[in-house]
């Protein structure tokens, strides 16, 4: 049975704050039970609780399907944004062996208490499922002016710790007026998150508290991600 994470993914998710042309930490992460065998990656799962330290999505040979609600945006802005998407996706799939798969738009509610990403027009399974979505910062008291992206897993199989859901936000304010290359750096560092890492020390990487707007992944990030990778279990 699935574990839904709820008040644990609450205290998990990790912002990303705008500074003078520098990505910054929104929430810092402590200290982890999760031991990498370099310090330029860390599980996002960390503080005194570390049952999912080390979590992450496993190599499945069915794709991890996504969506997003750009109805914020407008049409030129959407379109760009669902590419910026897809970009950082095979970038991460690229680096980790996984495999993605774009399901659409969708009209999606969001309840900032538990961080969840809904969509009320259909039910769906939420396995093996990232949704994403562009708010206005003032429908989240965790986007601010500065804080302009979180993201988070959803749900952990217990036992195996496999992600197998996730969500992350935008700030559409940010985004309408960030350049491609701040927009790309924004959403690679939060799909890290909702793929498993934490924040990082080393200024080279991606998942670094401070990420430049050097829109690529390094050593760290990838050699993070594919020792988060899970073996696909038969029937998954």
């Amino acid at each position: 049975m699935r574990n839904a994470l709820t008040s644990r993914a609450a205290r998990a998710i990790a912002g990303v704050a705008i500074g003078a042309g520098v990505l910054a930490s929104g929430l810092a992460a402590p200290a982890s039970a999760f031991e990498p065998s370099s310090r330029s990656y860390t599980s996002i799962f960390t503080g005194p609780d570390a049952t999912f330290a080390g979590a992450g999505w496993a190599t499945c040979p069915t794709p991890i399907t996504w969506d997003a609600d750009v109805s914020t945006l407008s049409r030129q802005e959407a379109r760009a944004q669902i590419a910026n998407l897809r970009w950082a996706l095979e970038e991460w799939g690229d680096a980790s062996g996984l495999s993605f798969t774009y399901s659409g738009t969708s009209e999606l509610v969001f309840d900032d208490a538990s961080f969840a990403l809904r969509d009320n027009t259909a039910v769906r399974s939420s396995e093996r499922h990232i949704s994403f979505a562009f708010i206005p910062a003032q429908e989240s008291r965790r986007l601010t002016r500065t804080v302009v992206g979180l993201g988070s897993p959803s749900s952990v199989w217990p036992g195996r710790n496999e992600i197998t859901s996730g969500a992350a936000v935008f700030s559409s304010d940010y985004i309408s007026r960030a350049s491609r290359r701040e927009a790309r750096a924004l959403l690679l560092h939060e799909i890290g998150h909702v793929l498993g890492l934490g924040h990082t020390d080393d200024p080279d990487q991606v998942m670094h508290a401070q990420v430049h707007t050097g829109a690529s992944l390094g050593a760290g990030d990838v050699e993070g991600v594919r020792n988060l990778v899970k073996t696909c279990t038969a029937g998954a």
